[in-house]
């Protein structure tokens, strides 16, 4: 006499909102810290063709990371945020690109945009 038992688990379980899952759906955030830092350096190079365009480039990275982190449901531009979370999406692009705070300083404006939305 024999007894088999399946057990079946998804990875994306009850946690799929919480900051520790969003680490592992979105992994574009650690591209836009790295870009951040990249035109900074660039910033101090006059002859840089790149120089010009400020932070521009690190734009497509916070808007995949926006989407990912919404699930592409509330559009697909941290422009597109809803009208709940817009002080949250300023406050983190202030903090990230004027104020040019530290990466965990600017994370959790992104969180508290997603929280709003949610």
């Amino acid at each position: 006499q024999y007894i088999i038992i399946f057990f079946f688990s998804s990875r994306r379980r009850h946690t799929r909102f919480l900051p520790v899952s969003w680490a592992r759906r979105c992994v574009q955030e650690t591209g836009i810290w790295k870009c951040r830092q990249k035109m900074i350096a660039l910033a101090g190079d006059e002859n840089n063709e790149n120089h010009k365009h400020g932070f521009l480039p690190c734009k497509r990275l916070v808007d995949a990371h926006y989407r990912c982190l919404t699930d592409e449901q509330y559009g697909y531009s941290l422009e597109d945020v809803p009208e709940v979370a817009k002080q949250q999406a300023n406050s983190f692009l202030q903090c990230m690109f004027k104020d040019l705070y530290h990466q965990q300083e600017c994370r959790k404006h992104f969180d508290n945009i997603i929280r709003a939305i949610y």
